[in-house]
């Protein structure tokens, strides 16, 4: 879930309800996307919490968004989070419709440009090649057009999410 409202590059903050390995989560984000210094805090929804967590969504503003699934792997490799990512069709959660491989590191502010050439060459030992910031807006814009779905508070059935959050 997250606001559908203008180009990802443009927004300042990314707030969504979204099924992750069958459990769903509450993911706030504030910063540039794909910005080396953006914040975030995921938290886990309780089993039976979706209507709760889209009520208290739409009690922020957030009455219309994009809702996605996604199957991921993640390993460590030391302070790198490496993940690979399953993005599965909202309108049939059994059905993958892309992948990708993200890698992260948290670190302390002002060592960003060390943490993108430690996180570059960390891909590139493994035969990837990274996005530009370009490529990836496009990419992950690719994703909540083509592939994530629309919610609308009070109008969407509230089975998409349970069958996002059951099944993926």
């Amino acid at each position: 879930f997250s606001q559908p409202v203008g180009s990802i590059s443009d927004r300042g903050s990314d707030v969504r309800l979204r099924g992750t390995n069958g459990k769903v989560e509450l993911a706030i984000k504030r910063g540039k996307f794909g910005g080396a210094t953006r914040q975030e805090a995921i938290l886990p929804i309780a089993n039976g919490e979706i209507y709760n967590a889209l009520l208290g969504l739409n009690l922020m503003g957030f009455s219309t968004g994009t809702f996605g699934a996604r199957r991921i792997q993640r390993y460590c490799d030391g302070s790198i989070e490496i993940s690979i990512h399953q993005v599965l069709l909202a309108a049939d959660p059994s059905k993958i419709a892309s992948h990708f491989v993200e890698f992260e590191v948290t670190a302390p502010f002002g060592t960003e440009v060390e943490q993108i050439g430690r996180l570059t060459e960390q891909m590139q030992g493994f035969g990837l090649v990274p996005m530009t910031a370009r490529e990836w807006t496009g990419y992950a814009e690719q994703i909540n057009k083509e592939w994530d779905g629309i919610y609308v508070f009070g109008e969407t059935d509230l089975s998409s999410f349970e069958q996002i959050g059951a099944q993926n």
